[in-house]
């Protein structure tokens, strides 16, 4: 009988968890600054991007063939984080068929569970976010040849439902991808798959980036829940209406390197960039950092002149009344 162990592995660090990044660009007729900056009399405080871990940097950004996405109007979105009591938590838990053994407070926007098998959950309460990792797990006597994605969807669907964990009817399925593998004799085998569902967004014209909001849920060969990553944020009002940079702002603050993130291979090394993919999104900030406010940002994806993948995230409006902090 084959015994394989292997480590369940979640995105859960600040430079990972991207849920979903589809693109709709927002077209409508331009507006002038002034005119935005008018109607919004409050300030809206953001929170800075994280810096990138690649090191990269960008001398010169070929972009062409996305002109309509610059100069349009769009919105910053007041949001609320959910809001989960130990109730909540605790019938998460026993959808997991587990028991909760230790709970430690010790720090002040983070609750950590330790569950009876070994397992770990952890409640971000300023994010609405909750991560489960798994005890080791071992994969004994199952056919991993007939492990499939559509018993893994039930298994997911069943577990999103039962635990009420995101309204399920606020979801909506994106794809599944191979969590974990082995090289065995007879080739690559899967022992995990990881099935991403994003939350709605506000409407068609702009879609979320970033973690969450939304639910990843990797589910073991033993057609068991063996982790998720889950962010529970919700759209509540327009806070402002407002005009996005144009192309020759968006290349200088690429170029400058400040208040962007920009994650390459390319480490230490100052490049050229072609985009070949563009997208305005909502960033979702990551688990440990409280947000009050969805902004758009833009979204390129190319390759420097190293022939690496290259993806830079800039903020898509400039304003008197915004504040990055």
């Amino acid at each position: 009988m084959k015994k394989i162990k292997f480590i369940l592995a979640v995105a859960i660090t600040l430079g990972l968890g991207v849920f979903i990044t589809n693109l709709v660009t927002q077209k409508s007729a331009p507006k002038s600054l002034t005119e935005a900056k008018s109607n919004n009399s409050q300030k809206i405080v953001l929170n800075a991007l994280d810096k990138s871990a690649s090191g990269e940097q960008v001398s010169d950004v070929e972009l062409e063939g996305f002109d309509e996405s610059f100069n349009v109007d769009t919105k910053i979105y007041k949001i609320e984080n959910a809001d989960y009591s130990d109730s909540d938590i605790k019938k998460i838990v026993k959808t997991l068929d587990s028991k909760i053994t230790e709970k430690d407070v010790s720090n002040e926007d983070t609750t950590e569970y330790e569950l009876e098998d070994g397992s770990y959950l952890a409640y971000y309460e300023n994010s609405g976010g909750i991560i489960y990792i798994g005890d080791f797990n071992e994969v004994d006597g199952v056919d991993i040849k007939k492990f499939n994605v559509k018993k893994c969807k039930k298994v997911a669907d069943a577990f999103i439902k039962k635990s009420d964990i995101i309204d399920f009817s606020d979801l909506e399925y994106q794809d599944a991808s191979i969590g974990e593998s082995v090289e065995t004799e007879n080739g690559t085998e899967v022992l995990s798959y990881v099935l991403t569902y994003k939350k709605n967004s506000p409407n068609d014209s702009i879609d979320f980036y970033g973690v969450g909001p939304g639910i990843r849920i990797e589910i073991d060969s033993n057609y068991e829940v063996c982790g998720f990553t889950a962010v529970n944020k919700e759209i509540v009002e327009a806070a402002g209406e407002f005009e996005t940079i144009n192309k020759n702002e968006l290349i200088d603050k690429v170029c400058d390197g400040k208040d962007v993130q920009i994650d390459g291979y390319s480490d230490g090394e100052t490049l050229g960039v072609s985009i070949n993919n563009m997208k305005i999104c909502l960033y979702s900030d990551p688990l440990t950092v409280e947000q009050e406010y969805m902004a758009p940002y833009y979204v390129l994806e190319g390759e420097d002149t190293n022939n690496n993948d290259i993806t830079i995230v800039v903020p898509a409006v400039e304003d008197e009344s915004i504040i990055y902090k």
